[in-house]
């Protein structure tokens, strides 16, 4: 995360609470809004860069997304038993052909200056992807010398070609809403579902998701 625009000090003061408990918050010197979404996906190439060699896989989502790990650690380890996803690996709902916004009244406006071309590369939509490991380190090297875009997948997507990678498309990853009843949850190809920015309904989707009582395989 960056830094909140108002009422900092108080936000901070949880933000060091949670770290101390749980260690898990990484935070950068640079305001949150939707332009900087981009300095958070550089940041994260270069904290797993520089911290997590000994993964092999990242996974980076929204806060507002259910995410199935079962479905996708058995996606990935299906893959390698065929020999594929070992690496140069990246997958999640690809867009292709995405029109870059040349409005200058549009917050996803991106001038000629920046990048030129009509379309951006194919990219996985930011709302849930996976990216192997031993392409991180690259694709934070290009970052450094890449023109920042405030569109942080098709940025991603750029990076990605840069290096020679072609992101693979899954259905499973739902970067929209879906059915969130608990036999939908449990579909063997579902990896996200997008959509859920309130902690209550996200709540309501996992105990949905583990509800031990539901039988899905009765209803086939």
């Amino acid at each position: 995360m960056g830094l909140t625009q108002k009422d900092t000090e108080e936000i901070q003061k949880k933000v060091q609470v949670e770290d101390d408990q749980y260690g898990d918050v990484i935070q950068a010197d640079f305001r949150e809004s939707f332009q900087n979404l981009t300095l958070k996906v550089i940041m994260g190439l270069k904290w797993v860069t520089e911290n997590c060699q000994h993964a092999k896989y990242v996974y980076k989502g929204d806060d507002d997304m259910f995410v199935n790990w079962e479905n996708i650690i058995s996606y990935l380890t299906d893959l390698r038993k065929k020999g594929e996803a070992k690496a140069k690996f990246f997958s999640g709902s690809v867009l292709y052909r995405s029109v870059r916004i040349t409005r200058k009244d549009s917050k996803y406006y991106v001038p000629d200056h920046v990048y030129s071309g009509r379309y951006f590369p194919p990219y996985c939509s930011g709302g849930g992807y996976i990216i192997s490991n031993d392409i991180i380190p690259s694709m934070y090297e290009k970052s450094l010398s890449t023109s920042f875009i405030p569109i942080d997948d098709a940025y991603q997507g750029i990076l990605a070609k840069k290096i020679g990678v072609t992101p693979k498309n899954n259905k499973g990853f739902k970067n929209w809403g879906q059915k969130s009843d608990t036999c939908s949850l449990r579909n063997k190809e579902l990896m996200t579902i997008h959509g859920y920015k309130d902690p209550i309904k996200m709540y309501e989707v996992w105990r949905n998701y583990t509800d031990e009582t539901v039988n899905c395989n009765a209803r086939r």
